[in-house]
């Protein structure tokens, strides 16, 4: 199984706001910096956020929204569920095994979206390689 999980980036946004009027906390000089509550001896406030992370070339080819919690051991679809609190702005998606060839093929050939894509750094490369060497025996 394949579990993809989506969500409203409007809602978040509206909801991202929200959060912070209600958690001044978590903020240093009226902004958000999760080093300064994630990295705390205490118990940080419980926050939720998602970033966009760039400088690596796996970062950058994927232009992956990456979330966060200030609390170990949670959950983040549980947070983002509780979070947005409205069932449409979220959906897990579970793409059955078999189905995956299928869609990968698809990808590759619709849009351009293949391992080689997705993980164009060195360690990347390696690991195709190495899978194609050892599923061909």
């Amino acid at each position: 199984m394949v579990y993809q999980r989506s969500f409203s980036y409007d809602k978040y946004l509206e909801k991202g706001n929200e959060q912070w009027r209600a958690m001044p906390e978590a903020l240093r000089d009226g902004r958000f910096d999760p080093n300064f509550t994630a990295f705390t001896l205490g118990e940080p406030p419980d926050w939720f956020v998602c970033s966009f992370y760039s400088g690596f070339p796996r970062q950058d080819a994927q232009l992956g929204l990456y979330s966060m919690t200030a609390r170990l051991g949670r959950r983040h679809e549980e947070k983002l569920a509780i979070f947005l609190g409205d069932p449409g702005s979220y959906h897990l998606y579970v793409i059955p095994s078999a189905l995956k060839p299928d869609l990968q093929a698809l990808l590759r050939e619709s849009h351009g979206v293949w391992r080689g894509s997705l993980f164009p750094d060195s360690a990347g490369a390696a690991t195709t390689v190495a899978n194609h060497i050892f599923a061909s025996g």
